[in-house]
């Protein structure tokens, strides 16, 4: 079957244009397309523009995002407090949420701390997260509900920065804000279907029709393949494709009957694309590794900023999963991640099959 498709001008150089379409693939574009075709659509003038693949995206979260405070256009602490104290007379009910939080646009540099956030609220529990999406910062009441102290040690892969008490300060880098949104009440079944429902809108915006999740089990692994599912089903958008944290599918906290999850996505809307893992961290939050130093923070030997995991747990973890026919994701940032990485990789069978982030 082939379409001519006529009368449009092409977004990309505004040029009138004519398009030939044989099942589904553009075979030939131009101002003057010739050849055989079948029928042919008159488009009236408008503006046709490709449609984008996202390969790299968080498509749950940017749909639960959309209902957070968003401080993109923050540029100072007051603005960030200004803000959250507004959306706090609002809404005054559970947690107070807030999204692309950046200290690097203050003209101090400095993050805030639990203690300007605790003007906002002493009992209401506050947690704003960093644009990179690789810290954020906590008041005393989201602190307190989840169980860090003084006495807290820092995670493995993360880090909660102290005050000269020894205290933790709020702020929180990496692995060290898992506890804070492990307190957070999950999201419902429905509550995340709603989500990817309306990121596949507001994808489908952007011209975007096929994209990439790329942590994929971070709230309840199951319940998210589900939801992905029932999205699909319900007229997402979007195509989606999945790739599951690595301790989702593999180690002592897998989830149980993954393989029947998988089962029942439809493959073509949505399917599993691979597992995903985190080497090191952002160079925002001054947490990707990195050869050298960054200014004001201490160094580990040769490397400065946060590794996930050692350099011998991640080979292993990739070659796990490599072995069990996945493609392997890996975030990594910073040179010296980069080098550990490419290492794990190329201790797999294939390392051209794998991908890093």
């Amino acid at each position: 079957m082939k379409r001519l498709h006529t009368n449009f001008v092409w977004a990309l150089t505004g040029e009138p244009q004519e398009m030939l379409v044989e099942n589904g693939r553009v075979v030939a574009r131009g101002t003057a397309v010739e050849g055989y075709y079948d029928d042919k659509v008159d488009h009236g003038g408008r503006r046709l523009a490709p449609s984008f693949i996202d390969s790299h995206c968080h498509i749950l979260p940017t749909g639960l995002d959309l209902l957070k405070l968003h401080l993109g256009a923050a540029t100072s602490p007051e603005n960030v407090l200004d803000l959250l104290s507004k959306r706090n007379r609002e809404a005054q009910e559970g947690w107070l949420l807030a999204v692309h939080y950046d200290h690097n646009r203050f003209e101090s540099g400095r993050h805030l701390t639990k203690t300007e956030l605790d003007r906002i609220s002493l009992e209401r529990p506050v947690f704003i997260r960093h644009v990179s999406g690789h810290s954020g910062v906590a008041n005393s009441a989201a602190l307190e509900l989840a169980d860090i102290s003084a006495a807290t040690p820092d995670p493995i892969g993360g880090t909660f920065v102290r005050g000269e008490d020894g205290a933790p300060n709020g702020v929180l880098l990496e692995t060290a804000m898992n506890p804070v949104e492990k307190a957070m009440p999950m999201p419902t079944l429905e509550e995340m279907v709603s989500a990817i429902l309306a990121a596949g809108v507001s994808m489908r915006e952007w011209q975007i029709v096929n994209a990439s999740d790329m942590q994929t089990g971070s709230f309840d692994l199951m319940t998210e393949l589900e939801a992905y599912r029932l999205a699909a089903e319900r007229g997402c958008k979007i195509d989606t494709r999945l790739y599951m944290n690595w301790s989702r599918v593999f180690g002592p906290k897998k989830a149980m009957g993954v393989e029947a999850g998988l089962a029942m996505l439809d493959g073509e809307r949505c399917r599993v694309g691979g597992i995903k893992l985190f080497a090191d961290g952002a160079v925002g939050s001054g947490t990707a590794a990195i050869y050298g130093a960054y200014a004001g923070q201490e160094t580990h030997g040769q490397y400065a900023g946060t590794l996930i995991y050692p350099p011998e747990v991640l080979k292993a973890r990739v070659v796990e999963a490599a072995d069990a026919g996945y493609q392997v994701s890996v975030h990594a940032i910073g040179d010296y991640a980069i080098d550990l990485v490419m290492d794990a990789f190329e201790a797999t069978d294939n390392p051209s099959h794998h991908r890093l982030e």
